[in-house]
């Protein structure tokens, strides 16, 4: 009988739902409410994050109001953002797979261009005299760039937050170090007290979360406009919020 021989395909996975909250150079925030219902997957997703090389921290918020959310920081200095975005969304949908090891994740990774032209070079013949001054080289360079790794190290870790409202002229931040750092409060108060196009900021403790209305310029009513506008206006009160990690930040 032909039903017989008749082998029924595997059912792929299916995709994992999810939706960008916010994107700033440098850091994403994805809802992605499996987070929330299968902690298996939280799992994989974490793996496949810790392994890639790009990513420099990954926040998980996991309750009723945020559906399952992460915020993701990376490095923007290898590729565009919105690669980088493309490739994080790409990893949130291999997670979905269950049979998701660390190591398959290594066909994902993305690596500096610099270290692909390192590994075209090593390909070529050397004679012995370039050789020799090459791996005098190469000694010069291990020494020279050890000490900034050194230095990444001792850096402060950058303030978690995430944007939880925003419209032209005002922006609500949660900052959960608001509940637990008085004195960062104070430091980052003292910041945009200082700044000229902060007009006030509010502090929810509870709800460890801060408003900051500020000045919003003379513009047509047009939405590319406006997303611009927005877009700027986030970015620099977000370096505040970092900037106010600093103890030496002035207080007023």
């Amino acid at each position: 009988m032909v039903t017989d021989e008749i082998n029924c395909p595997v059912t792929p996975p299916a995709k994992v739902v999810y939706s960008i909250t916010y994107a700033l150079p440098g850091q994403v925030g994805f809802c992605i409410p499996q987070i929330s219902e299968d902690p298996k997957y939280l799992q994989r997703l974490l793996t496949l994050l810790a392994d890639e090389p790009l990513v420099i921290s990954q926040q998980i918020n996991i309750n009723n109001t945020t559906a399952g959310s992460i915020v993701i920081t990376y490095n923007c200095g290898v590729m565009s953002d919105v690669e980088m975005r493309s490739h994080l969304c790409n990893l949130i949908q291999f997670a979905g797979n269950v049979e998701v090891l660390p190591a398959t994740a290594n066909q994902f990774k993305l690596y500096p261009v610099a270290k692909n032209l390192e590994s075209r070079q090593d390909t070529k013949p050397k004679s012995s005299l370039d050789a020799s001054v090459s791996k005098t080289k190469s000694n010069s360079v291990s020494s020279t760039h050890s000490q900034p790794v050194i230095q990444q190290t001792k850096q402060p870790a950058k303030v978690a937050y995430s944007v939880a409202h925003a419209i032209p002229g005002r922006v609500r931040f949660r900052i959960p170090r608001i509940a637990s750092d008085p004195k960062y409060v104070q430091r980052l108060k003292a910041l945009l007290k200082s700044d000229s196009t902060v007009t006030s900021e509010r502090v929810n403790s509870a709800a460890v979360s801060i408003v900051i209305t500020y000045k919003t310029a003379m513009m047509r009513d047009s939405h590319k406009r406006v997303q611009s506008f927005l877009s700027a206006a986030v970015s620099h009160l977000a370096s505040l919020i970092q900037s106010a990690n600093d103890p030496a930040a002035a207080i007023s």
